[in-house]
């Protein structure tokens, strides 16, 4: 009897024994690509709970996490496998690693093996693709608290289905939103080495570096749905044998604007008295409502700043007026406009 309970017992241990792995459907790619990355939970009594943070850095979440579950029957003991997997894009090239993640089963965590991927650079010329996006920035080099215009700009040349896209985080600016369109709209047309590409604008954004130093002005990744065309000569003798049917197919792609590097230079020293940060090209006016009053009567004075620039580190100076007038508390008001490749004000 004793024999008995033995077995039974080291069989019920092997039968809850949770494993856990991870897979990719392909360890090289180049920059374009997406990657499948699955975590396979074999005889686990639920999904869990898995944090991917760990994968921001290296790798932008195109979509997941998906779930699936299967069980097997194999030599008389039953399988259970769960599935959980992601689509990843790479953000950049070199040997990158999908590092081990935490996984918390029923109070119990356990740790995914560590993959290493390499990924090349495109293989793509800009010129030979159907659709791309690009960055633009209308400087490279600029002094603390001056304003950089980014506009991410799509180019297409087929059909194409947008999916929802995140804006890279732009660390170390300050930041002001200039255009964010809710439907992509072709801007205009134009001939890229002898092709002819639609051109929208994706998003436009005012950056005000806090900082000395270079920064990386990270892509923007998107997914898109291409429709292309496939020609396939159609066999049935009823049919004209010299012309070709044509099916239409989706094909999943992802789309990554180039980084751009951004030089910030810091103010030369000494700086003037006074100074409050404020880089860009203002106008400072003062009026008055009229040029004569009675005793007791109030006079408005008025200082309008108006430029190109960020106005909200302009500091108004403090006037001294004589001792025969009685000054009130100032009032202020600033009116932005978005509207323009500069913020204005």
């Amino acid at each position: 009897m004793r024999r008995i309970i033995t077995y039974i017992i080291i069989n019920l241990t092997l039968v809850y024994c949770v494993q856990v792995k991870a897979y990719v459907d392909k360890n090289k790619c180049s920059v374009d690509d997406i990657i499948n990355y699955k975590i396979e939970l074999q005889d686990a009594d639920s999904f869990g709970d898995i944090n991917i943070d760990k994968l921001s850095g290296q790798f932008s979440i195109i979509s997941g996490p998906s779930q699936q579950s299967s069980m097997q029957w194999i030599n008389g003991s039953v399988t259970n496998s769960k599935n959980i997997s992601w689509t990843l894009a790479p953000k950049k090239t070199g040997k990158i690693k999908i590092p081990s993640l935490d996984v918390r089963i029923g109070g119990q965590t356990y740790k995914t093996n560590q993959i290493t991927l390499q990924v090349v650079g495109s293989n793509k010329k800009q010129s030979d693709r159907d659709v791309f996006i690009t960055s633009e920035i209308d400087k490279e080099e600029v002094y603390l608290g001056e304003q950089i215009t980014l506009t991410f700009k799509l180019y297409k040349k087929v059909e194409i289905s947008v999916e929802p896209f995140e804006i890279p985080e732009f660390s170390g600016f300050w930041t002001e939103e200039l255009y964010r369109p809710n439907q992509i709209k072709i801007d205009k047309k134009i001939n890229l080495n002898g092709v002819r590409y639609e051109v929208g604008t994706l998003y436009k954004v005012a950056l005000f570096p806090i900082s000395g130093g270079e920064y990386v002005i990270e892509p923007l990744t998107m997914k898109v749905q291409t429709q292309k065309k496939r020609s396939r000569r159609n066999r049935d003798p009823f049919f004209d044998p010299f012309f070709n049917s044509f099916f239409t197919e989706t094909e999943t792609k992802i789309l990554r604007s180039p980084e751009r590097k951004i030089k910030i230079k810091i103010f030369p020293e000494p700086r003037p008295s006074g100074f409050s940060g404020a880089v860009g090209k203002f106008k400072i006016e003062t009026s008055i409502d009229r040029d004569s009053t009675m005793v007791n009567e109030a006079i408005t004075f008025k200082i309008s700043i108006s430029g190109t620039g960020n106005l909200g580190l302009f500091t108004i100076p403090k006037f001294k007026f004589s001792d025969k007038l009685d000054q009130f508390p100032p009032k202020e008001t600033f009116e932005k406009n978005n509207f323009r490749d500069a913020l204005s004000g």
